[in-house]
């Protein structure tokens, strides 16, 4: 991931995780260690699973539709790298492809990063194929 330009700090996430998880097993085991009923024990442990499943769908949702209309948009190859193209207002030169996002050049120079989700739902006009 890194080489594309996103960097994950996986030891201060692992770090958190494990802290996280021990704050969660001493509460388990204080609970049941003052006897209270496992109904409780076992509404804290789907609260917790249902927060941690709400928490990895809010991550995910630009991210996985991005992915499935990139790799739809790769499967047909309407568009290529170097493509002159238009779409909307903006016109200019496919430079990138991935499958998250499309970046084009426009004739000022500028890069615009188009989310593959709104390229694959707006018209794109094909100027000039490479």
């Amino acid at each position: 991931l890194a080489s594309q330009g996103v960097h994950f700090p996986f030891e201060s996430f692992v770090s958190s995780l494990i802290r996280y998880a021990t704050y969660i097993a001493g509460l388990l085991l204080g609970v049941t260690f003052l006897g209270l009923e496992s109904f409780f024990l076992y509404a804290v442990l789907f609260l917790i699973i249902g927060m941690l499943i709400a928490f990895i769908l809010l991550a995910f949702k630009d991210f996985l539709p991005n992915f499935v209309a990139g790799f739809f948009i790769h499967w047909k190859k309407k568009v290529n790298i170097n493509d002159k193209i238009r779409m909307d207002t903006t016109e200019g030169k496919v430079i990138a492809m991935d499958l998250e996002e499309v970046k084009i050049k426009v004739s000022d120079g500028d890069v615009v990063v188009i989310p593959n989700v709104l390229f694959a739902r707006k018209e794109v006009r094909i100027l000039k194929k490479r």
